[in-house]
């Protein structure tokens, strides 16, 4: 019995062991993750006001704004279609939450405090969107590595987030590799 445990200790610590030959996520990753995560953090003082002023969460106008001017703001290497993408992922994301946070305060029954002025949210996404496109710069010579998607599964999971943020996170980091394009 004894030899089939020793036999058997070396499959077992192979399968359970991460994979020695898989890269190290990037140093430029995790503050991305950071300015993804604090652009989410706004959505529930945007579906606050949204909530107050009887906006629908969808917004068109605004969202073919914020596209365009990260557009117009990405500079060469960047991809101006990437950078589409990785912004629709951040506006669906944040709208995933603002539903979420709507239909949470409907359940409960609860009116949450109405938030101050939006110009203040828009400004701190504005600086955000700034952010996010040098950050998304610095990562994005890795997006078509083969480990980036266990990368960045293992750094979202890293978050302390609430279930809302949690899901929004998803789908906020779902452009950030390549896979088969």
């Amino acid at each position: 019995m004894l030899r089939e445990i020793t036999l058997l200790l070396p499959a077992v610590l192979a399968l359970t062991t991460p994979n020695a030959s898989a890269s190290e996520a990037p140093p430029s990753l995790e503050p991305l993750i950071k300015v993804i995560k604090e652009r989410l953090d706004l959505a529930e003082s945007v579906a606050r006001y949204k909530l107050h002023h009887k906006m629908p969460v969808t917004d068109r106008g605004r969202e073919e704004t914020v596209i365009a001017n990260a557009r117009r703001e990405a500079e060469p290497p960047l991809d101006r279609e990437e950078i589409r993408e990785l912004f629709v992922a951040q506006i669906e994301a944040n709208k995933l939450a603002q539903y979420a946070w709507l239909a949470r305060w409907q359940s409960l029954g609860v009116t949450p405090k109405a938030p101050g002025d939006i110009s203040a949210v828009r400004s701190q996404l504005d600086q955000l969107q700034t952010r996010l496109l040098q950050t998304y710069a610095d990562f994005a010579p890795h997006r078509r590595d083969p480990d980036c998607i266990r990368w960045v599964t293992r750094a979202r999971d890293k978050q302390t987030l609430s279930p809302i943020q949690d899901m929004a996170l998803i789908r906020a980091v779902g452009e950030l590799c390549v896979v088969n394009k």
